[in-house]
C-alpha cells in the first residue's frame, strides 16, 4: 500500500509570492536660491534753449529854439 498516513491531508507544495512592490516616494526640498538685481538709472538731460526776445524802447528828443533877436543887440558884443 501506499505509505501515507491516516488524518492529513497532502496539500501541493506552492511557494510563497513575494509581496508586490508598493511605491514610496521621499521628496526633498532643496532651496536654490537665484538672485535678482533690478538697477533703476534715471537719465536727466538739461536742453538748452537760446531765445532772444525782441524789445523795443522809445526815446524822445525835444529841441527848443528860440528865434527872437536879443533886445539890446549890440554890434561885436555877446548877448547877455
Amino acid at each position: 500500500m501506499f505509505p501515507f498516513r491516516q488524518g492529513k491531508a497532502n496539500m501541493p507544495a506552492t511557494r510563497p509570492l513575494p509581496p508586490a512592490p508598493r511605491p514610496f516616494v521621499q521628496e526633498y526640498i532643496v532651496q536654490e536660491i537665484q538672485p535678482v538685481l533690478t538697477t533703476y538709472v534715471t537719465n536727466r538731460v538739461y536742453r538748452h534753449v537760446h531765445t532772444f526776445p525782441h524789445s523795443a524802447s522809445v526815446a524822445n528828443v525835444v529841441h527848443n529854439q528860440q528865434a527872437f533877436p536879443p533886445t539890446h543887440y549890440v554890434p561885436g558884443r555877446p548877448p547877455r
